[in-house]
């Protein structure tokens, strides 16, 4: 079953879409609030907007099981350097009821729509956009990142191509296993199960087909990576040393792919083992944050 061909992707393909006027794009986002049911309070799509297109604008796209209240205390710092911020809900995500399991529908063809309407939405609020997507969105970004043209800056932090548990080799089939065997919820954490600590707002388990679908988009990015250069203006990737969840040698050899055709348009961060920045290390209320540490770096990078 691992080996067995999967149908391939189908995903949009890019087209020249005319930013809509700032106004209508913000008429847009007020429309949408409140129209999906059972949204928590505080999760759905967050925007900072100055009241006026400004020079760059920020597309913060959170990680598996979170909610944009992952990005509030971050986004405000680039809201207060004079950038416009969209934080968009991806689908399925920040449910008031946590143990859903409609949550196991979630498909990469929608994950990457709904990347794709936030940049969209975004060209009405900067002349300069700049995407940054955690985890399973660092996946979802590297896919704008090589598809896009209208992207000045793809941010890949901690991206989710394949678990840290196996081999590189093993990445693909393991994927595509993930995709055709029966949905398990797995629990972040066996003893805590739904008592987890940490966000209120984060599920307390996540399902392997999900994991499978992303799998997937991550080997359609590294297939279409070996024979075309990434069509962002440049992309910047952060990972941590200390980052149990996520492949490293697969993040490590997409970045290999994407140097060989456009070396000078990678950029690459780590976090040291010493210094223990987990997975998630944009979230303030992870028990093991870092954001002290973490964010002046962060920030730092963003504006190189």
């Amino acid at each position: 079953m691992a080996y067995w061909p999967t149908p391939a992707l189908r995903f949009p393909v890019e087209q020249v879409i005319l930013p809509a006027e700032y106004s209508g794009a913000l008429h847009a986002l007020e429309g949408a609030r409140g129209k999906t049911p059972g949204v928590a309070r505080d999760c759905d799509t967050k925007w900072m907007l100055h009241g006026h297109p400004t020079e760059t604008v920020y597309v913060l796209m959170h990680g598996l099981c979170n909610c944009p209240k992952q990005y509030q205390q971050l986004g405000e710092l680039l809201f207060s350097q004079g950038s416009n911020v969209l934080i968009p809900r991806t689908p399925w995500h920040g449910l008031s009821n946590l143990m859903n399991t409609g949550f196991a529908t979630l498909t990469a063809a929608e994950l990457i729509e709904s990347a794709e309407g936030a940049v969209d939405l975004a060209k009405a609020l900067g002349k300069r956009i700049v995407v940054v997507g955690l985890s399973i969105n660092g996946t979802t970004t590297a896919w704008l990142a090589q598809n896009r043209s209208d992207i000045a800056r793809a941010v890949l932090l901690n991206p989710f191509f394949a678990p840290a548990v196996i081999p590189e080799w093993s990445a693909a089939p393991a994927g595509r296993l993930a995709m055709r065997l029966p949905n398990q919820f797995i629990w972040w954490n066996d003893l805590e199960k739904e008592n987890l600590i940490g966000p209120p707002y984060a599920y307390p388990r996540f399902p392997t087909q999900v994991i499978g679908q992303v799998m997937q988009l991550g080997e359609c990015v590294r297939e279409q990576a070996k024979s075309s250069p990434f069509r962002s203006g440049s992309v910047l990737i952060v990972t941590s040393a200390a980052d149990h969840a996520a492949s490293a040698k697969a993040t490590a050899s997409l970045v290999a792919e994407w140097r060989r055709l456009r070396p000078d348009g990678v950029t690459t961060h780590e976090f040291p083992l010493a210094e223990r920045v987990p997975h998630d290390f944009i979230d303030p209320n992870q028990p093991d944050q870092k954001v002290a540490e973490v964010y002046p770096e962060l920030l730092r990078l963003l504006k190189e």
